[in-house]
């Protein structure tokens, strides 16, 4: 498995764990648990984003056009649409790789629908975010 991936499941589990639990987990708590390395800066930077940037990155779910309500969501699907959010909002990762990892998660995590519910709300996110970086000439 590609690095890069492992961090990112890493990052979801956080997340998920924080969302299901409504406290704060860590890498470290993790590591602990699963007997892993605790040392993984990509998976600390996308939590800390999603978890920093929490009321900004529901709003942007929110605003997809999904028509869900963020708290009627599947935790999961929540879980990995925030730390996908965050990725785009802060890292330098071509918005069609983030995208294309956050479907795989979901497949992987999610129901059957996940895949194309997370796929949606992405993509027009990350159309949202395009046009607001992209300076008029």
């Amino acid at each position: 498995m590609k690095p890069r991936r492992k961090s990112r499941e890493r990052a979801l589990v956080i997340t998920y764990a924080q969302d299901i639990s409504g406290e704060q987990a860590t890498l470290g708590d993790l590591a602990v648990e699963l007997e892993e390395a605790s040392d993984d800066a990509f998976a600390e930077s996308l939590v800390k984003a999603s978890t920093e940037r929490r009321a900004e990155i529901d709003g942007l779910i929110e605003e997809s056009g999904s028509k869900w309500n963020i708290g009627r969501m599947a935790a999961i699907d929540r879980s990995i649409l925030r730390i996908s959010v965050g990725e785009l909002l802060t890292q330098e990762t071509p918005p069609n790789v983030v995208l294309n990892e956050a479907v795989e998660l979901a497949k992987s995590y999610g129901s059957e629908h996940s895949g194309r519910f997370v796929n949606g709300v992405l993509d027009a996110i990350a159309k949202k975010l395009s046009r607001v970086t992209t300076p008029n000439i």
